[in-house]
């Protein structure tokens, strides 16, 4: 990844959070893959509340305008969603 800002863990290690000068991923551990990606501008800060679908963003410290003036409504599929969809009633 260019330009690479910042990387963490969320709080259960099962994805990781990334953000560059072009925007941010997020990233599955296991299996390792790339579960979302947005390129908004850059991103100072990422952070992913477990596993699921609230991040909160900071812009770069370049591209202050980047960072939202609220929690952003990123509502971005993840693994857990997969799980539930599959394991639903309505899927059956």
């Amino acid at each position: 990844m260019a330009n690479m800002l910042f990387a963490n863990f969320n709080q259960d290690y099962s994805c990781v959070s990334v953000g560059t000068r072009g925007g941010y991923s997020i990233i599955n551990c296991d299996p390792f893959g790339r579960v979302y990606t947005q390129n908004d501008g850059g991103r100072g800060i990422v952070e992913m509340l477990f596993c699921t679908s609230l991040i909160a963003l900071v812009g770069a410290p370049d591209t202050p305008s980047s960072s939202p003036p609220q929690a952003p409504n990123r509502q971005h599929k993840t693994p857990v969603d997969d799980m539930r969809a599959a394991f639903s009633p309505a899927a059956s």
